[in-house]
């Protein structure tokens, strides 16, 4: 039986220790105590390298368990994140030419100086989040306010978004602005965005004849309506009927936080997210199939979905 295991567009995955032949873009180096810390503090030191500029006024954005901060580069190749002991989860980005990097759960121990090795990948070209649509469903007529925020460039939104969306909400899911009502929020970014090989080992294939019948039941499986499938199928299947094979990953909830986060008020009793990965391959291929987590509609509920077409899979080793 052969197994899909790629080695191509791993920028954001993250791992605990190097291995030889690996340039993992994010690695433990060194793990110390630092005397000058107590027990109730500790030090994340992330050193930085493959950055190919001369610009010595390096910048990076970075997030420590989601909250965004900056931190110019000392000496041009660390910076240090003061923080509590426990286990945090970073975001890093350089610039619109770098993919952004992403790290699992990092544990740290009090009174510890804990240093990474963080490789930034230089890429050529980015990925469109390519029309992530939200639909809102009140058990009654409701005024509701939905933010987004982007993780992303050249942000297009649809209705007008002067700062976020202020609207009527109908339990059928009609959106009432002031002159005009819509059945979804629209909007899509310019975004850099990689699965990581683990993510890449879980799945679907998906023959492009039969991308109408595939979508129709994992969709079914996820507990969208009629509507809300056709509006998906109608999107995505001419795209996906151009290829022979598709390898298909899909994304769930608080997953999606790496492409946008919501705010929605008054809050929701359940939001259901779901975002489509997926690129043309060639050949015959098995994965692990993932499952498909059921939508809960009861209460207000609301429904986000979009998706990323991402470049042709190459450069795999078949086990």
């Amino acid at each position: 039986m052969k197994q899909l295991f790629i080695l191509l567009l791993i920028a954001n995955i993250s791992w605990a220790e190097r291995g030889e032949g690996w340039n993992y873009p994010i690695s433990l180096e060194k793990s110390e105590v630092d005397s000058s810390l107590t027990n109730e503090e500790s030090i994340f030191r992330f050193r930085v390298a493959n950055i190919t500029d001369a610009n010595e006024n390096r910048v990076i954005i970075y997030k420590i368990d989601g909250r965004k901060k900056k931190a110019k580069l000392i000496d041009n190749e660390y910076f240090d994140v003061h923080t509590v002991p426990g286990k945090h989860v970073f975001q890093f980005f350089y610039k619109r030419c770098y993919v952004k990097v992403y790290s699992d759960s990092l544990l740290i121990k009090g009174g510890y100086k804990d240093e990474y090795f963080v490789r930034f990948d230089e890429v050529n070209s980015q990925d469109a989040v390519t029309k992530p649509v939200i639909y809102l469903y009140p058990p009654e007529d409701t005024h509701i306010s939905v933010k987004v925020d982007i993780e992303g460039d050249n942000p297009f939104f649809y209705p007008s978004y002067p700062g976020k969306w202020e609207f009527i909400a109908t339990p059928d899911g009609e959106l009432n602005f002031d002159n005009a009502t819509y059945n979804y929020l629209f909007w899509e970014a310019d975004q850099f965005f990689r699965l990581t090989a683990e993510e890449y080992q879980t799945g679907f294939i998906c023959k492009g004849e039969n991308a109408v019948a595939f979508l129709e039941e994992k969709l079914t499986l996820a507990g969208l309506t009629s509507e809300e499938k056709a509006d998906f199928i109608t999107f995505w299947v001419p795209r996906l009927q151009r290829n022979e094979l598709n390898y298909v990953h899909f994304m769930f909830n608080d997953e999606c936080n790496v492409f946008a986060q919501l705010s929605i008020t008054p809050q929701p009793d359940h939001v259901y997210r779901l975002y489509m990965i997926w690129s043309p391959i060639e050949g015959e291929f098995v994965v692990e199939e993932q499952t498909i987590p059921l939508m809960n509609r009861s209460g207000f509920s609301v429904l986000e979905w979009g998706g990323i077409e991402q470049p042709i899979i190459e450069d795999i080793e078949i086990n």
